[in-house]
């Protein structure tokens, strides 16, 4: 199980798969067992996989560019800045990476 040490949720505990396969399985199993909607990701941090509920799913992947995350869509972007504030009281704003591959979050005015 992946733990603090900069990881991906800081003070939290949460579980680890090593494949898509395990992943999709364990998503399967919540789905049947306890009638939540899971989606499996892949954690840039660790590497491996993890469960996380769909309303806070929000698809993106690091920018070799801007070295930040960059999301696939506006949308994301805007959903991710607005989880971010409701459980951090941090307001971002989204901007269009340089690249034209994505969106971006920044603080800055």
């Amino acid at each position: 199980m992946c733990k603090d040490n900069a990881t991906c949720k800081p003070g939290k505990t949460i579980k680890e798969y090593d494949t898509k396969f395990e992943a999709d399985q364990a998503a399967m199993y919540v789905a049947r067992t306890y009638h939540n909607r899971v989606v499996p990701y892949h954690c840039d941090i660790c590497g491996k996989w993890h469960l996380a509920p769909n309303d806070r799913v929000t698809p993106s992947r690091y920018c070799d560019i801007c070295n930040k995350q960059l999301y696939e869509s506006e949308t994301a972007a805007i959903k991710r800045a607005q989880i971010i504030q409701r459980e951090r009281g941090v307001k971002l704003k989204v901007y269009a990476c340089r690249s034209g591959d994505g969106f971006h979050l920044t603080s800055r005015g």
